[in-house]
């Protein structure tokens, strides 16, 4: 599992500032993994590709750190390189249900699974604190793998955490 991206909370209500493009909701033929790289993918609703005036109107001047609201995207690639099929658990302290929205698989010999894209999103105890932690493993059959993140919310630095 890496770290996909930062992404900052969305306002209650988006204000447009000068010329902005809204793009409709339904994906079409892109899969979700691309619909992040046009513009805000992991809320529901169209989404809006605007000026950097809007970004400030909306989330306020660039500072260093991170807020509550904010949230932090991963990716991750299974590959079976074993004889047999293996069943695939991802598991952690991502945001909402991840029994469903990445259930368990059967991986067969030779063929990967991606995991696209869970999040964890900070929250005020989080910003208190000054730090969140991210825990993820995977599960494969008799073996689990761990990868486990720490974000500094003041400097918005995140580094690997021992397991």
């Amino acid at each position: 599992m890496v770290l996909r991206s930062i992404t900052p909370g969305q306002p209650e209500k988006w204000v447009n500032v000068g010329e902005f493009h809204v793009i409709s909701a339904n994906a079409g033929e892109w899969g979700h993994h691309a619909w992040k790289e046009v513009g805000q993918g992991y809320a529901g609703g169209d989404q809006i590709l605007g000026t950097r005036e809007a970004q400030e109107a909306n989330y306020g001047a660039p500072k260093q750190g991170l807020r509550a609201g904010d949230f932090l995207a991963f990716t991750g690639r299974f590959s079976n390189e074993g004889k047999t099929s293996l069943k695939v658990a991802l598991n952690g302290n991502f945001d909402g249900d991840l029994n469903q929205q990445f259930p368990e698989a059967v991986v067969p010999p030779g063929k990967a699974i991606n995991f696209f894209t869970p999040t964890y999103t900070l929250t005020s105890a989080d910003i208190e604190r000054g730090s969140a932690e991210v825990r993820c493993s995977l599960d494969a059959g008799d073996d689990s793998w761990h990868n486990n993140f720490v974000a500094d919310t003041a400097t918005g630095i995140i580094h690997p955490a021992p397991a």
